[in-house]
């Protein structure tokens, strides 16, 4: 995502804040953009979060929390460090912090939490909510051809230290 789709973001962040009840906190947000722009990524870059962001907008209708639907694709990718298989929980724990900093109530810090741990797509999830993050995330699969092309060239890239085999 071009560095002018920052604004935007930048807008759609404080929205949701606002919409959840908190002060829009500008600091978090540089963080979470700062994470999502590491050099390691390729394909789990602000392109992922602002395409799941907009795939929501399509399922709006559907979840039953969807503040907290959106939280969580704020920060399901937000840690992302190749060499480590607990990416999900560490992004579900600085969720958690930030959003119980935030002064909001702990029932939706552990609703944000959990629905990234659904986002490990080994884990066993159940409700709406989990399945609308589930299904945003993986929306790539079913991509148009060209953009999931270019996604099978990012997720190369991105995990190019592993033999093409694995």
């Amino acid at each position: 995502m071009a560095q002018d789709a920052q604004p935007a973001l930048r807008q759609e962040w404080a929205a949701l804040w606002q919409q959840a009840g908190a002060t829009p906190a500008p600091a978090l947000l540089d963080r979470l953009l700062a994470a999502w722009s590491e050099p390691q990524r390729q394909y789990h870059t602000l392109q992922h979060l602002g395409e799941c962001l907009a795939n929501f907008k399509t399922l709006a209708h559907l979840p039953e929390h969807p503040l907290e639907v959106q939280l969580a694709l704020w920060f399901h990718d937000a840690i992302y460090d190749l060499s480590r298989p607990d990416n999900e929980a560490r992004s579900a724990d600085w969720a958690r912090a930030e959003i119980l900093a935030a002064g909001l109530p702990p029932v939706m810090a552990e609703r944000v939490a959990a629905l990234i741990l659904a986002t490990c797509h080994h884990a066993r999830h159940e409700g709406m909510d989990a399945e609308v993050v589930v299904d945003i995330d993986l929306w790539i699969l079913g991509a148009p051809a060209a953009r999931c092309d270019e996604y099978e060239r990012q997720v190369r890239r991105e995990y190019g230290h592993l033999p093409e085999a694995a």
